[in-house]
């Protein structure tokens, strides 16, 4: 997952820790969820770019699944 902060947009590369993306959730600090994204033919070495331009600047949660119920839960702050 890169840049860290981020500012517009959010990538997550496939194949880190999931070698597909079935779901992705941003949360904030009180466990809102504001972002609910579901992907279904994001496989092994593709990307994903997720728009996060209309998030305030501050810290929020992500949680991304795959097919198979594996979680990977991460941080990342949203800037300016």
């Amino acid at each position: 997952m890169y840049p860290i902060p981020a500012s517009d947009n959010l990538n997550i590369a496939i194949g880190e820790d999931l070698n597909t993306i079935d779901k992705v959730f941003i949360t904030n600090s009180v466990g809102q969820t504001l972002i609910s994204k579901d992907y279904s033919n994001i496989v092994n070495n593709d990307n994903v770019d997720l728009d996060i331009s209309n998030l305030i600047p501050g810290l929020y949660f992500i949680e991304i699944s795959d097919k198979d119920a594996n979680v990977i839960k991460r941080t990342f702050v949203k800037i300016q």
